[in-house]
């Protein structure tokens, strides 16, 4: 009997074709044909239409098909496609050939059965593999349960002998612990005493550290003093201090040694040179001329510079040491031989064509009485040429006129531009000098108006200096008295020096401030001055006092230029094809694109979120399509924690691996305005992950001190960079962090005409003027990548620029506050280029309230983990007996509330030892105040008293020193001076101005204590919303404090202040020291 669907006749005569084929009609009948089979049989389909019919196409189906298609080959597809559409599940190989078959087309029958058995060949090879595997899983599955059973039963066999053998030591363990407890009282006196003495040894060190980096510092004062007094003289040689920056030779030593003076051991001595090995070169050297030379030999193996070598002549005997003017002599020569002309017959010619030039000029005004002289841009920094008469060889470039004090104070600004709105690339560098002119002017006013004035100079005797003095013979030793607590703050850290005058005006001495003076206020500036006949011939007329002589003095105070120095330094520096992409216009921008994926990174530290962060991780890495070279700065800002740092650390590491893999030059820097933030990119990322990974590329973190720590092998101070810069410039792949400041120095190292880094990470760029953002951009190369990130809402130029000239010409604007302005103007072709991040990852969601009053839609931080800490959260007020005063006139006041803020904070650390034994106050608890004096009160309580003793642990820093820390809980004591004159100069910095209470409150992770008079706090508040330092903004902000405290239940009143006043009688622990 017939199987249903078959076609008799079509088997009959197909029979042959599949047995030769090993086929049957069933597995015509099982497969269906693909869509690829019936392309291939169409190609031969020629009598398409007829073929139809024996298809069950019906005739008006086949005439669609020849309309609808209007080439042969599509018609024949279509005819197909349209029988497997009819026959859905039945278009089988079955029906297809039994159709072919009536159709005559044995040829195209034939080619589907061959198709069919490559198909059902492959497929039996897929299945007997498959069968394969199965037995082999399964044989393998047996193996494992047969191990399994094996390692259970020797699992039981183990476990019975490990209780056999806890029994045993549970007998032992019974037994040893009532020895321990026998000799445990012993031993717990026996590590006490070890503790002590342990501690004692660290503070010890601690403060020999101090002392030496005291020296340290104190020696680079004097030695740079010494260089800035002796400018005149090198200038008038034909000189320039880089030309004495060069090592001393052996071909030097014979011409030198005879310039030394007779007495060449002093000399040694103040070379710093053993006294041992001076007594040996006295052995060795058979007469002065060898011994100097042997002395010379010793320091060119230290690599001693001329620099040095004057500067010991100037140490052994004075500034007007004839063997000074020898070595100037000697260098003059060496350097004539190098370059092969006379560099003061250029300057003499050089003047010459300057008169001449200055004639013309005065004759121009005379002619037109209108004309001012121009301000002119100095030509952009290129490398010396052979020509100039600055070529020397020994150093890359010198500063432009700009860049020196004393040379710009000559040179007043011409008011051409006014405000930002005239800011062109053309006179980009004009407008910020006359910007940076008129704040460091502003600077001068204030220190001289505040600070300068009579006072009392106290210098000791030797043996009476101080310990916390590192004492030498060349340096006499005093402090400053009648100066008011305020005016020595201001002096310590807005001036370099202070000239000592005696009442009718005459110069006595130069001297410097002390490091002493940042820790310590105690109504006296104590100062370091050099051993002179004038010092010497007041202190005999001067009045004797208990431990020295005091004489009656006039101070100046020299303002802290070398900043504004580096300012006009980067101004000046910045390359042309830069200064346009600063100021961009909409044809600046164009459309930005990914050349690769950059998402290739696993490691945690540098995960980000998939809204925002990516994002912005996106938008850094890609590049644009504009015609303009550099492209305008790409912008990410937002509010603290919400991931800036980590991003750029993400993408410098995303682009980085992008140019290994392609082989292509990437050259990163990144840099941050404080020390802190730059070392949290080695710290937190690429430390991290170099000891996971070898680095395919270099990370260098420029530093001013030395690193010895676990991740030394990143840290580079700027002498081990000097000497491996050479080889740092052939590096195709290096990333290279450092702060803005710092950057300069990297300038005359890595400098060329199209640039060396091909990125550029600025972070914290909302934090500091736009010349200081502006530094690292003197390296960008023509196409770099410029990448700004920051927070606009802290404490930046907007309240630390001083002077309304300055603020005129935008100087208290950021870069990134300047662009993002600019942006948003031109419209959605540059917004593109910024993205605003607001999610929190840093905070527990209890402190998000106040800094929602700075940022809008701030987001809660989604970390469960975070959020569930067992640790005190959220913000706190204690209210203190002690509030705001005009002088620290009542120390009760004062003293009551340090003893309060180290109430809350022992509280707090025995609270948090029970919850966390491995907690580390240090970098987990912060003490804040506005004030040094205030700072310096709490932190000396807390070294006097013993209860106080872990307080001491814990981090002391002022608000305005407060920018990159984060900590998990900060106490903040609003004990301030509120009197008119003390009040407008230090509200920049403090707690009541809105930034800095942005800044400081962001600090903390979990909880915040405030510790004040709240009524004192709410009224004072109120007097200063109009304060010209808070930058027109009028938040109420401890307002607001005050009442969410009250809402929350976290508004205190301490206990009995009484107890305070008691401790005050009480007699302190003569072990412990008042902190020095």
């Amino acid at each position: 009997m017939a199987v249903a669907g078959t076609n008799l006749s079509f088997e009959t005569d197909f029979k042959d074709h599949l047995d030769t084929r090993g086929l049957t009609f069933d597995d015509l009948r099982a497969h269906q044909c693909t869509n690829i089979v019936l392309l291939k049989l169409s190609e031969d389909l020629d009598n398409w239409d007829t073929a139809g019919l024996y298809l069950e196409i019906t005739l008006p189906e086949v005439k669609a098909i020849k309309v609808n298609n209007s080439s042969e080959e599509s018609r024949r597809v279509a005819l197909l496609n349209k029988w497997k559409q009819k026959n859905g599940d039945d278009a089988t190989y079955y029906n297809l050939i039994s159709g072919l078959h009536d159709a005559n087309r044995i040829d195209i029958a034939d080619q589907a059965l061959d198709y069919l058995k490559e198909s059902i060949i492959e497929i039996r090879r897929q299945q007997e593999i498959a069968r394969r595997k199965e037995e082999e899983r399964q044989k393998e599955e047996r193996r494992q349960q047969e191990i399994a059973r094996q390692k259970e039963e020797e699992r039981q066999k183990e476990e019975r002998r490990q209780q056999e053998i806890a029994w045993r030591k549970e007998e032992e363990r019974q037994k040893e612990e009532r020895r321990q407890q026998e000799i445990a009282q012993q031993e717990e006196e026996r590590l006490k005493e070890k503790r002590q003495q342990e501690i004692a040894r660290q503070e010890k060190e601690e403060q020999l550290k101090e002392k030496q980096q005291q020296e340290i510092e104190l020696e680079y004062k004097m030695k740079e003093n010494f260089l800035t007094r002796i400018k005149s003289k090198v200038l008038s040689k034909g000189l320039d201090v880089p030309d004495l920056q060069v090592n001393l030779r052996q071909e030097d030593i014979e011409s030198v040694a005879e310039l030394i003076g007779k007495d060449w051991y002093t000399f040694g001595k103040c070379m710093k040179v053993e006294e041992s090995t001076l007594d040996h070169i006295k052995e060795v050297g058979r007469n002065k001329p060898g011994r100097k030379k042997k002395l010379l030999e010793h320091l060119i193996i230290k690599k001693v510079r001329f620099e040095d070598i004057i500067y010991g002549l100037y140490n052994s005997a004075d500034e007007h040491n004839p063997a000074i003017n020898g070595v100037l002599e000697y260098i003059f020569r060496i350097r004539i031989k190098k370059d092969g002309q006379n560099p003061r017959a250029d300057e003499k010619h050089d003047k010459n064509s300057k008169l001449d030039e200055k004639e013309e000029q005065n004759q121009s005004l005379k002619s037109h009485p209108k004309l001012r002289p121009q301000y002119q841009d100095p030509a952009p920094p290129t490398p010396l040429s052979p020509s100039s008469n600055a070529a020397s060889g020994i150093f890359r470039q010198r500063n432009p006129w700009q860049a020196k004090f004393e040379e710009r104070r000559e040179v007043q600004p011409n008011l051409i531009t006014r405000s930002l709105s005239d800011l062109k690339p053309h006179n980009y560098r004009e407008h910020f000098y006359s910007a940076l002119w008129f704040e460091e002017d502003e600077h001068i006013k204030k220190l001289s108006t505040k600070c300068d004035g009579a006072g009392k100079l106290t210098i000791y005797h030797h043996e009476k200096v101080p310990s916390f003095f590192d004492q030498s013979d060349d340096y006499y030793y005093g402090y400053i008295s009648g100066l008011s607590d305020d005016k020595i703050e201001y002096a310590t850290q807005a001036s370099d020096d202070v000239t000592i005058l005696k009442p009718d005006g005459s110069d006595i001495c130069v001297a410097f401030k002390h490091n002493y003076n940042f820790d310590h206020l105690e109504n006296r500036m104590y100062i370091v001055a050099p051993d002179s006949p004038e010092l010497l011939e007041a202190m005999k007329y001067g009045t004797a006092v208990e431990g020295g002589n005091e004489i009656s003095i006039s101070a100046q105070f020299t303002v802290k230029y070398f900043y504004f120095n580096q300012l006009h330094n980067a101004v000046i520096k910045a390359p042309e094809h830069v200064l346009p992409c600063l100021l961009p216009e909409v044809f600046s921008f164009g459309q930005l694109f990914l050349t690769f994926d950059p998402r290739h990174s696993d490691f945690r530290c540098i995960k980000l979120d998939d809204k925002l962060q990516l994002k912005a991780l996106q938008m850094i890495v890609s590049e644009s399509s504009s015609m303009c070279k550099p492209h305008p700065p790409v912008i990410l800002y937002g509010p603290y924690g919400t991931g800036k740092t980590r991003i750029l650390a993400r993408a410098a590491f995303e682009v980085m691996m992008n140019g290994v893999n392609k082989n292509k030059c990437t050259r990163i820097l990144i840099s941050a305005h404080h020390e802190i933030s730059i070392t949290t990119f080695i710290f937190a990322y690429f430390g991290v992950i170099g000891r996971k990974y070898h680095l395919p590329f270099e990370v260098i973190l420029i530093s001013r001190q030395e690193n010895k720590g676990v991740y030394a092998d990143m840290y580079m101070t700027t002498d081990e960079f000097s000497k491996k810069s050479a080889y740092i410039c052939t590096m195709p792949h290096v990333i290279i962090i450092t702060t803005y400041t710092m950057s300069l120095k990297l300038h005359q190292y890595l400098y060329s005409p199209e640039g060396f880094f091909t990125h550029l990470f600025l972070d914290e760029a909302a934090q500091v003027r736009e010349p200081e953002a502006i530094i690292p951009l003197a390296l960008a190369t023509r196409d770099a990548k410029i990448v700004l990130a920051g927070d606009h809402r802290q404490v930046g130029p907007n309240i630390l620029v001083l002077g309304e000239e300055a603020k005129k010409f935008g100087l208290n604007i950021s870069l990134l506050e300047r662009l993002l302005k600019r942006y948003e103007d031109i419209g959605s072709v540059a917004t593109r280029y910024v993205t605003k991040l607001s999610v929190n990852y840093r905070s527990h969601n209890s402190l998000i309230d106040l800094p929602n009053l700075f940022y809008e839609n701030l987001e809660i931080n989604p970390d469960k983990s975070l959020q569930k800490c067992s640790s005190p959260t959220g913000y706190s007020f204690v209210s203190a007996d002690s509030r705001l005063i005009e002088q620290f006139d009542d120390p009760d006041q004062q003293w009551v509330e340090a003893c309060i803020v180290l109430e809350e904070v022992r509280s707090y650390l025995e609270r948090m030892k029970h919850i966390n034994p491995n907690f580390n106050p240090r970098h987990g608890v912060c003490i804040i105040t506005s004030t040094r004096k205030q700072l310096n009160h709490i932190k000396t309580m807390a070294f006097r008293y013993k209860e106080y003793e872990i307080v001491k642990k814990v981090s002391f820093r002022p608000s305005f020193m407060i920018q990159g820390y984060e900590f998990q809980a900060i106490f903040l004591s609003l004990f301030e001076l509120v009197g008119d004159d003390e009040m407008n100069a230090s509200y920049v910095k403090s707690l009541f101005n809105p930034y800095v209470f942005n800044t400081v409150i962001t600090r903390a992770k979990f909880h915040v204590v405030a510790i004040g008079s709240p009524e004192e706090v709410k009224q004072f508040e109120l007097d200063t919303l109009s304060h010209p330092d808070r930058g027109g903004n009028a938040t109420k902000c401890w307002h607001k404090y005050l009442k969410l405290c009250t809402e929350l239940g976290t508004f205190y009143h301490h206990i009995d202040l009484s107890m305070f006043k008691r401790k005050k009688t009480e007699v302190s622990d003569p072990n412990m020291e008042k902190v020095k």
